[in-house]
C-alpha cells in the first residue's frame, strides 16, 4: 500500500472510531484495530494519529496507564497550537464513553463522583483506625487532602484516597528500613490488600469495606525539616504539617497548615483542579532513591497474621 492509500486507510479508521465513540457503539477487536493503527503512524499527523491511539485504547479499555499519559501530552500539544477546544472535545468524548467510568491514574474505574462522600470518609476512618496501634501519627494527605481543602469533598475524578504516617525524626539511611518494618506491622494487622504485600513499591495499599483503596506513603522530619515521598524531601517546614489538627471525621487527622502545605506539593496554581495532573517520576525516583533502595515486597510469611 503506496504512502497516499495508508493516508486514506488512516483517514477512514478515525473517521470510524470517532463515530463509535460518538455513538457509544462497541469497539469490535480493540487490539486488532490498535495494531492496524499503528502501522499507520508513518503517514498520519502525531496528534491525529494520538487522538485516535487514545480514543481506541479508551473504547477498549487497554493500556490506562499509557494511555493516560498519551492524553496529557495531547494535551500539551493542542494547546501549543491554540486548539485546546479539540481536546476538551475529544475529553468530553472519552467522558461520555466510558460512563459510568473514567479513566484514572490506576485504570478504568468508578470514581468518587458516583460515590458519597461522607461514606467514604466513614471507611477511610474505619480503615485506618487500626494504625492508631503503631502510635505513629497519621494525616490524609495529597488527592484527599487537595479535594477536602480546595473543594470541601473528594475530588469528583480521583478514585483512591491518600495518607501519609509521620515516622518521626529520622536520619535519612534509617528511613527505608523503618518504612518495610512499618509494612510488615500492617500486614501482621491484615491491613494491606493481597496486591500490596507482594509488591516491592513504596506506596502501601491498605483495605476499605467499600473496597476504595488508601494509599499510604512515608512522612519524616530530621533536622528541622519535614519530608513526604513524593512531593517533598527535607523541604517543608514542620509546623505546615504538625501539631495535626480535627479533620472532622475521626481517626482522620489535617495537617497543621493545610493551605501552606499543598501550596509546597502542587505549586501556586494548587487550587485549579487539573484531572490530568501527573507528577514527574523519573525525577521522583532519583530524589527518593534512598527510600526506594530497599525491597518492600514481603515474603509470603513476613506479618502473616495466622503465624
Amino acid at each position: 500500500m503506496n504512502t497516499q492509500n495508508k493516508k486514506q486507510a488512516f483517514d477512514a479508521l478515525c473517521a470510524d472510531v470517532l463515530a463509535m465513540a460518538a455513538t457509544r457503539g462497541p469497539l469490535c477487536q480493540p487490539r486488532k484495530l490498535r495494531k492496524t493503527l499503528k502501522t499507520m503512524r508513518g503517514v498520519a499527523d502525531d496528534v491525529d494519529y494520538r487522538e485516535a491511539l487514545v480514543l481506541i485504547n479508551c473504547m477498549g479499555r487497554m493500556s490506562p496507564v499509557r494511555t493516560r499519559k498519551h492524553l496529557v501530552r495531547l494535551r500539551d500539544d493542542l494547546t501549543a497550537l491554540g486548539d485546546a477546544a479539540r481536546f476538551e472535545r475529544l475529553a468530553r468524548l472519552i467522558r461520555d464513553y466510558l460512563h459510568p467510568v473514567s479513566l484514572t491514574q490506576h485504570g478504568y474505574n468508578a470514581t468518587f463522583g458516583q460515590m458519597d462522600g461522607d461514606h467514604i470518609y466513614r471507611s477511610m476512618g474505619k480503615a485506618l483506625a487500626p494504625l492508631q496501634a503503631l502510635n505513629r501519627p497519621f494525616y490524609i494527605y495529597a488527592g484527599a487532602l487537595l479535594g477536602h481543602v480546595r473543594d470541601g469533598a473528594l475530588i469528583a475524578h480521583d478514585d483512591d484516597l491518600d495518607c501519609a504516617i509521620m515516622l518521626g525524626e529520622c536520619a535519612p539511611d534509617a528511613v527505608a528500613p523503618l518504612w518495610r518494618q512499618i509494612k510488615v506491622q500492617l500486614a501482621e494487622l491484615d491491613l494491606l490488600t493481597e496486591a500490596s504485600r507482594t509488591s516491592g513499591e513504596a506506596v502501601f495499599k491498605m483495605k476499605t469495606d467499600l473496597g476504595v483503596v488508601v494509599d499510604l506513603f512515608p512522612s519524616w522530619t530530621y533536622q528541622g525539616r519535614l519530608s513526604v515521598y513524593p512531593y517533598a524531601l527535607e523541604e517543608i517546614d514542620p509546623a505546615h504539617v504538625l501539631p495535626l489538627r480535627s479533620f472532622g471525621h475521626d481517626p482522620l487527622m489535617n495537617p497543621a497548615d493545610p493551605e501552606a502545605f499543598l501550596a509546597h506539593c502542587y505549586g501556586p496554581d494548587w487550587r485549579i483542579p487539573d484531572p490530568y495532573f501527573s507528577l514527574n517520576w523519573k525525577q521522583k525516583y532519583k530524589m527518593f532513591h534512598r527510600l526506594l533502595s530497599v525491597p518492600y515486597a514481603l515474603d509470603p510469611r513476613d506479618g502473616d497474621p495466622r503465624d
